[in-house]
């Protein structure tokens, strides 16, 4: 596991975690919030149409859920790449958006590719999200609640 701190983010690396432990262990990352998924398995996440009658919604590359009540609302894969909000971010705000998890070994340590980390902390100041989460070769969670940093960069 590694951390750090960039500007009112906190995060956390593990090489050896998946996004569903991590979920299942502390659910309050996700549940109350909105998230805004920009990969799946690498590519678009497909929608059904039961989550579309849920409240799931597309736009544009990136597709955005309800409030998320419970883990198993949030669809689970590799290379998924999701923002998570308080409250639903306005669409105007998720143009353009950048994924980074599909870049081989993406990491936010010291050592990956300094000019994609830059690019990565732009766009979380510009698109301003509590959390961010995602899973590839390596499993990445940045927020800016400190409480739940503590708790889970603490956690075994």
């Amino acid at each position: 596991m590694q951390t750090g701190q960039m500007g009112e983010y906190f995060w956390i690396e593990w090489a050896d975690k998946n996004l569903l432990e991590l979920l299942q262990a502390f659910p309050e990352i996700v549940t109350g919030k909105y998230l805004v998924n920009t990969s799946f398995d690498s590519g678009r996440l497909s929608l059904s149409a039961e989550e579309l009658e849920q409240g799931w919604k597309r736009h544009r590359s990136v597709s955005l859920s309800p409030k998320i009540s419970r883990v198993r609302q949030v669809p689970y894969h590799q290379y998924d790449e999701w923002y998570l909000y308080s409250e639903q971010p306005a669409e105007s705000t998720l143009e353009d958006i950048e994924v980074f998890i599909n870049n081989y070994r993406f990491s936010l340590a010291e050592g990956f590719i300094p000019e994609i980390q830059n690019r990565f902390w732009r766009q979380m100041e510009t698109l301003k999200p509590e959390s961010y989460l995602a899973e590839g070769d390596n499993l990445v969670f940045a927020t800016n609640q400190k409480d739940i940093f503590r708790r889970v960069s603490l956690s075994p």
